[in-house]
């Protein structure tokens, strides 16, 4: 297929996908957030006006023509646990999403049901068949995307601590220097790294001087105490510590 051939079939795309789409996109920028309470079961919600007059300012500019079309109601009369009167309405609705721009339109069906004591159920029933098509239809969140441009905070840098405190840091490097002085071989050299790798580790990529200063004396305490265990060894041992890999000559973090 040709490019000119491809942007010929891209054309005659009906315009009422790009018109949803557009509407999509501007009510994502800020959402329409859960405001109302219904205070008998006790959870928040989104009325329909709520979602009216986020979509009602956007429809010209996006080109799209909404309307609901009723295509069939049921009615049930129900008693309420006072012995009162109410009615069950389920209506089915066929959503119309209409291009202005060449016509195009896209049908959606729903159906949905309100309950209520007077005679407001159908309207309740129509009202929530719409909320509960545009909600869907649309993606709309309940809150906005972050903009950008609304604010620049100063972030902090995404490595953790190395120690919650200097008290801590202090008695962490004392207990390690003490610990590689007083190691008689380099299994239990190696052994005492490895319990201490990972928080020398972060203690060298911190961003605080002090933190970088407990990993640099810690890995030259380890060093020290590698050549002075190795030199205690006869030499053929030496050669056998070597090859084994009990512990390596110094430390790299």
């Amino acid at each position: 297929m040709t490019k000119i051939e491809s942007n010929a079939q891209y054309s005659r795309v009906p315009h009422v996908y790009a018109a949803m789409l557009q509407m999509t996109a501007e009510l994502a920028k800020a959402g329409v957030g859960k405001d109302k309470r219904n205070a008998d079961q006790k959870y928040n919600f989104r009325g329909i006006d709520d979602i009216r007059n986020a979509i009602a300012p956007l429809q010209h500019d996006c080109g799209l023509l909404i309307y609901p079309k009723m295509t069939g109601r049921e009615e049930k009369e129900r008693t309420t646990k006072s012995g009162g009167f109410a009615l069950q309405v389920i209506v089915r609705i066929d959503m119309h999403f209409v291009s202005t721009t060449d016509g195009s339109e896209i049908v959606s069906q729903w159906e949905n049901e309100a309950v209520d004591y007077s005679d407001k159920a159908t309207n309740k029933a129509i009202s929530q068949a719409y909320k509960t098509a545009c909600i869907n239809t649309f993606n709309i969140p309940t809150e906005g995307e972050d903009d950008a441009d609304k604010e620049k905070p100063e972030l902090k840098s995404g490595k953790p601590a190395a120690f919650p405190s200097p008290d801590v840091r202090e008695q962490f490097m004392s207990n390690c220097l003490s610990a590689f002085a007083n190691a008689k071989d380099l299994t239990t050299l190696k052994d005492i790294e490895s319990l201490n790798h990972d928080k020398l580790v972060l203690a060298r990529l911190s961003e605080d001087e002090k933190d970088r200063e407990v990993a640099v004396k810690c890995s030259d305490a380890y060093t020290t105490a590698h050549r002075r265990i190795k030199a205690a060894l006869p030499p053929e041992k030496q050669t056998v510590e070597s090859r084994m890999g009990k512990a390596p000559d110094e430390l790299t973090y």
